[in-house]
């Protein structure tokens, strides 16, 4: 139970960051084949969500990593 906390931040910055980082350097075909909802946006808009995905993921491994 000691380790929950830790467990779970790293988890939620493996799925925040690595699937932020995969949809940011995949290209907008490629993803539009495979998320229908990419072909309703800009690819600007698609790749500021991508990369918001990995600054919140790196948010969130931050504080484990500082104390």
């Amino acid at each position: 139970m000691a380790y929950l906390q830790e467990s779970l931040q790293i988890l939620l910055f493996l799925i925040f960051a690595l699937g932020g980082a995969y949809r940011f350097f995949q290209p907008i075909d490629v993803l539009a084949k495979r998320m229908l909802w990419v072909k309703y946006f800009n690819p600007r808009i698609v790749r500021s969500i991508a990369l918001l995905e990995v600054i919140c993921g790196i948010g969130i491994i931050l504080p484990f990593l500082l104390i």
